[in-house]
């Protein structure tokens, strides 16, 4: 069992953590990881778990809006000034396809629930980690923050900036006790990743097989990782982190390959 001194007149009471977009995938599988190892666990959705898990808490929370956010923590914590330990901004979209194909209204999307999303976590849950014992957030970026995706440039853009902004609050957020970390999945087995794209019949699923996709249960495990370890950038999966060292020492052939696939994929739906 976890355990921590949870408040100052020095009652017991087991660790803390909410995780945003828990309702499925990636974060459902966190949810369920650290209530398995005795976590006192909440989380927030715009929908109901299809798969409840014993003992944790859900909230209705659109992560666009603030008030929900507020409502939600408050709530979980225990009052707007109670203790929360660790914060998962897992919630997130994906949309694929050409950005010539693209919607505006669905790139607004993007950066209001991957990014804004992000954000609002951060402000509102700061004053509750602050409360907390050995505080963390861990912000849910993607392999497409390392090099810009083609087919996904404004969801690459998206992760580039939890990515930057996760960089960034590790340096400012270091005196005031609260750690950060940044997760980077490979393509992950959720049902996001199973939708068409905007221009065409096959989804990024389809189109990623050749080089495997995980289980949401990896990522999981790096967010207990991150939660337990020191380092910011925790890299999900062998191709992830093939990926990374290739993007650092060989950028220009990076770019090359980049655009040779455009033209491939560009020959074969020709075809």
């Amino acid at each position: 069992m976890n355990q921590r001194r949870h408040n100052k007149n020095g009652e017991w009471g087991m660790r803390s953590i909410f995780v945003t977009g828990g309702a499925s995938g990636i974060g459902h599988a966190t949810a369920k990881l650290f209530a398995g190892k005795g976590w006192r666990v909440g989380i927030g959705d715009i929908q109901t778990p299809k798969e409840p898990i014993d003992g944790v808490a859900f909230f209705l929370l659109d992560v666009r809006d603030r008030t929900q956010w507020r409502d939600a923590l408050d709530t979980f914590c225990g009052g707007p000034e109670g203790a929360l330990d660790v914060l998962v901004n897992n919630a997130g979209i994906v949309r694929y396809g050409r950005f010539v194909a693209s919607d505006p209204v669905d790139s607004d999307l993007l950066v209001d629930i991957n990014i804004k999303g992000v954000i609002n976590g951060c402000h509102m849950a700061l004053p509750h980690l602050r409360a907390g014992t050995n505080p963390v957030i861990v912000n849910m970026a993607s392999a497409g923050a390392i090099y810009g995706g083609a087919d996904l440039a404004v969801y690459s853009a998206t992760k580039f900036a939890v990515r930057g902004l996760s960089e960034a609050l590790d340096g400012e957020f270091a005196p005031l006790g609260v750690e950060v970390r940044c997760v980077m999945p490979w393509f992950t087995d959720t049902p996001m990743v199973h939708q068409s794209g905007f221009d065409r019949n096959t989804s990024l699923n389809d189109e990623m097989a050749r080089n495997g996709s995980h289980t949401p249960a990896m990522p999981a495990a790096a967010v207990w990782d991150a939660v337990h370890g020191k380092a910011l950038h925790y890299p999900v999966g062998r191709p992830t982190k093939i990926f990374r060292l290739f993007a650092r020492l060989f950028p220009d052939a990076m770019r090359k390959v980049a655009r040779k696939g455009v033209l491939a994929k560009d020959a074969a739906r020709a075809a």
